[in-house]
């Protein structure tokens, strides 16, 4: 009760001062006619929105949907109308702000705030379910099954990542570290296989998560925790950094340490507000020390004094206000503006490319494209790297089925989320095996969803889930229903 009080003080502060910002900048935009300010209080109205809603109907769990979304907001929306107004210097990543004029920018904050408002409506209606019903995940796990399966997966992981590195010759060159690394050209056909690289290095994430749950389960009844498992967990955290840091993949970070975050909340029950506030911290040190390191990457030797000389505090800035990440408010100023014009109505087509995805262009030369950025990215945005640019969810829908669409598509998602949350998230304190499934798909649901494509959440969710799913049966002493 007493964390919920601190949950719910914390919500109505953040609701005044966020309030008091926004009325500011909206009086002072009307007066002196600065739509840029008008701007930046309008975009404060979705996360407003969250924060009230949650208040209404006491949701005070630290991860919950809500708490996500209005997170996503405040930086995709909120801070980023900040950054393009007073910030920005043409470094905003795709050109996001020259991309776009102020009438379409306030269009958009007011679109997405439309659309904030039928995913609360969706997200109000009950799904009926209550909490899982709760068994002993582990209760026929073999220990000596466990650490074969464990001892496999690591090295399907190691390998994978050892093959991967080969293929493209990453020395200890702090000069090639933590870039980006693509295949061009004839070997485009190649570079597809490579993700079956990434996808097997990363299933260490997938082993992490299952061992730091077994073991807490083992801490919790009092039970002996063996060395191995210790080593093991050590060794699958360092290799499920490690190539995303290689690659300057700073979102599989990100979803690793939040998984492991809300994992040990739910199971060993020891995370605080405070301690959320220092990791988040680090997780934003994290990210701008990786900016640094793709930003000198090819300018400099000297690469933290070249960045500190040359970036200066825009940069520095962009790497989370600017960089398209989240519900973007640039990204879909420019999706909101550019279709039908610039591109048709793809008609619920997107939603199906996942469908595409296992089959290797190798064998298949003419695939279509997967990731529908691919096509956004030269379409609208001018750019050239094969992922493009994803459009995130409200945008992906506009470029469906338009503005009309956004009402059910947004219902249809408040209410996906709703149940997701009541069928895992709520008996996650008492079911292991709800704890286990909603901190291994929590970002995958929430923050992708928002962010990237249909087509990145659900082979996301696959790639974990298939992983998962074969280490939990292949460990239990006999097969059981």
């Amino acid at each position: 009760m007493g964390k919920n009080r601190s949950l719910m003080f914390l919500g109505l502060r953040y609701i005044f001062g966020l309030g008091i910002i926004s009325l500011y900048f909206i009086i002072s935009g009307l007066v002196a006619s600065d739509d840029g300010q008008i701007l930046i209080g309008l975009s404060a109205f979705p996360v407003l929105l969250v924060l009230i809603y949650q208040q209404v109907i006491k949701e005070y769990e630290i991860f919950t949907p809500l708490n996500f979304l209005w997170v996503n907001l405040l930086f995709g929306v909120f801070l980023q109308s900040i950054y393009f107004i007073y910030l920005d210097q043409g470094e905003s990543k795709y050109g996001l702000y020259s991309l776009s004029n102020m009438e379409e920018l306030l269009f958009a904050s007011i679109v997405i705030t439309i659309s904030i408002v039928f995913f609360l409506i969706g997200y109000s209606f009950r799904t009926g379910r209550g909490r899982a019903k709760d068994y002993d995940l582990f209760e026929y796990f073999s220990p000596k099954r466990l650490r074969v399966i464990s001892t496999v997966v690591l090295a399907v992981s190691l390998v994978s990542l050892l093959s991967y590195i080969s293929i493209f010759d990453i020395s200890a060159d702090l000069a090639r570290i933590s870039s980006k690394r693509r295949i061009y050209g004839e070997s485009i056909v190649g570079n597809i296989s490579h993700s079956y690289l990434i996808w097997g290095a990363s299933i260490s994430q997938t082993g992490f998560l299952v061992l730091y749950c077994y073991r807490g389960v083992l801490k919790q009844s009092d039970s002996f925790i063996p060395f191995w498992m210790n080593s093991y967990l050590v060794i699958f955290g360092v290799l499920a950094l490690l190539l995303p840091f290689l690659n300057n993949q700073r979102t599989p970070i990100l979803v690793f340490l939040i998984s492991t975050a809300v994992l040990n909340h739910y199971v060993y029950k020891r995370w605080s507000l405070h301690r959320i506030r220092v990791i988040v911290i680090l997780a934003l040190v994290f990210l701008v020390v990786m900016g640094a390191l793709r930003y000198v990457n090819g300018r400099s030797s000297s690469v933290f004094s070249y960045y500190i000389e040359n970036a200066g505090i825009p940069h520095i800035v962009t790497t989370i206000a600017g960089s398209g990440n989240f519900l973007s408010l640039g990204k879909t100023s420019v999706i909101l503006s550019s279709v039908p014009e610039a591109l048709d109505h793809t008609y619920g087509a997107t939603y199906g490319l996942w469908l595409l995805s296992p089959v290797p262009r190798s064998i298949w030369e003419e695939k279509p494209i997967v990731r529908i950025g691919g096509v956004l990215g030269p379409a609208i945005f001018n750019t050239t790297t094969r992922s493009g640019v994803p459009p995130g969810f409200v945008g992906e829908v506009h470029l469906n089925f338009g503005l009309f669409g956004l009402p059910m598509m947004l219902i249809i998602l408040g209410f996906g989320m709703r149940f997701f949350y009541e069928r895992y998230g709520k008996s996650s304190s008492s079911s292991w095996r709800s704890a286990l499934i909603y901190s291994a798909l929590y970002t995958h649901i929430y923050f992708n969803f928002f962010s990237t494509d249909f087509t990145a959440v659900t082979l996301g969710v696959i790639k974990v889930m298939l992983p998962m799913l074969l280490i939990l049966r292949l460990s239990k002493r006999y097969f059981v229903r």
